[in-house]
């Protein structure tokens, strides 16, 4: 028989109420050497399910394909195993006067809209300054330096949706005092629809800039768009 438990709790009590040969204690709970050498028993945590389901997606019955996948999916979007790749960091370029006025005093950071982007996955974002924007403001130098947390990401169509939307997250005091700011976007292309990031105040946290060098073969634009900590330390470090 399986006893399976989301927390940590011990099910192995609670498994003696069945009558079985052999038992599979499916939980997050740490047992100690002594109920490890249970003849009879054997914990595992969620996470040893991965490569059984790895294994499973690769059936040949699209039905066994599809509810292994799915429960995989399930389980990492509840934190019950490990993401294969946990997306920390959303980085972008900035390399002009109004997205970087948008993200220094407005908190902000807007660009077109993708189906398949991982931001919505991001808990913090991280502008990569161009040379020339950098060359043009005193204290912003090239790369990246700055990391500021996402409070919300939200989409719209029209500039107009913009700052209606802006005025529900941040207040209509707030609005009616930095509308200037929103108004260098207003003459974007707004035939696509733009993804805009609601930020806490942007730290300084790297110091000297993280070069995209580091983070990437050569200098043009960033290939890649999502890091971790790590990433971004061991890129510093170099």
């Amino acid at each position: 028989m399986v006893e399976a438990k989301v927390g940590k709790h011990n099910p192995f009590d609670h498994s003696l109420k069945y009558p079985a040969k052999w038992r599979v204690l499916l939980t997050e709970y740490l047992p100690s050497g002594k109920e490890r050498s249970h003849a009879t028993s054997r914990y595992l945590r969620w996470r040893d399910l991965v490569p059984v389901l790895d294994n499973l997606t690769k059936s040949r019955r699209p039905e066994v394909r599809f509810l292994s996948g799915d429960l995989k999916r399930y389980l990492a979007e509840h934190n019950m195993i490990p993401k294969t790749e946990s997306v920390e960091i959303y980085a972008r370029e900035i390399n002009e006067e109004k997205t970087l006025s948008l993200f220094l005093h407005s908190r902000m950071y807007g660009c077109n809209y993708e189906t398949s982007s991982r931001l919505p996955e991001a808990l913090y974002f991280a502008p990569h300054f161009g040379k020339a924007i950098a060359s043009n403001h005193p204290g912003v130098h090239a790369g990246i330096s700055y990391v500021a947390k996402i409070e919300t990401v939200e989409v719209v169509e029209s500039f107009q949706e913009l700052c209606y939307t802006s005025g529900q997250i941040r207040g209509k005091n707030w609005l009616k005092k930095n509308s200037t700011l929103l108004q260098p976007v207003k003459n974007w292309d707004w035939s696509k629809r733009k993804s805009f990031l609601f930020l806490d105040h942007p730290r300084l946290v790297f110091n000297p800039p993280i070069y995209k060098g580091n983070l990437q073969k050569g200098s043009g634009w960033l290939s890649k768009r999502v890091f971790s900590f790590d990433e971004f330390f061991e890129a510093w470090g170099c």
